[in-house]
């Protein structure tokens, strides 16, 4: 079985990208929309693991 992600390691990716120089608002606004679908499939994948079992 697939180790998941631990929150904690979540919460310290999620705070580097907010963290990041970005060169103008907009792009901080799309690191967000890739943190949503991260969030989704790493949600997505803990799900495929639960119906193998």
């Amino acid at each position: 079985m697939r180790e998941s992600f631990p929150k904690k390691v979540i919460r310290e990716l999620k705070q580097m990208l907010e963290d990041a120089p970005f060169p103008d608002e907009g792009s901080k606004k799309d690191s967000n929309d890739v943190l949503d679908v991260l969030g989704w499939r790493l949600n997505l994948d803990a799900e495929e693991d639960s119906e193998e079992e």
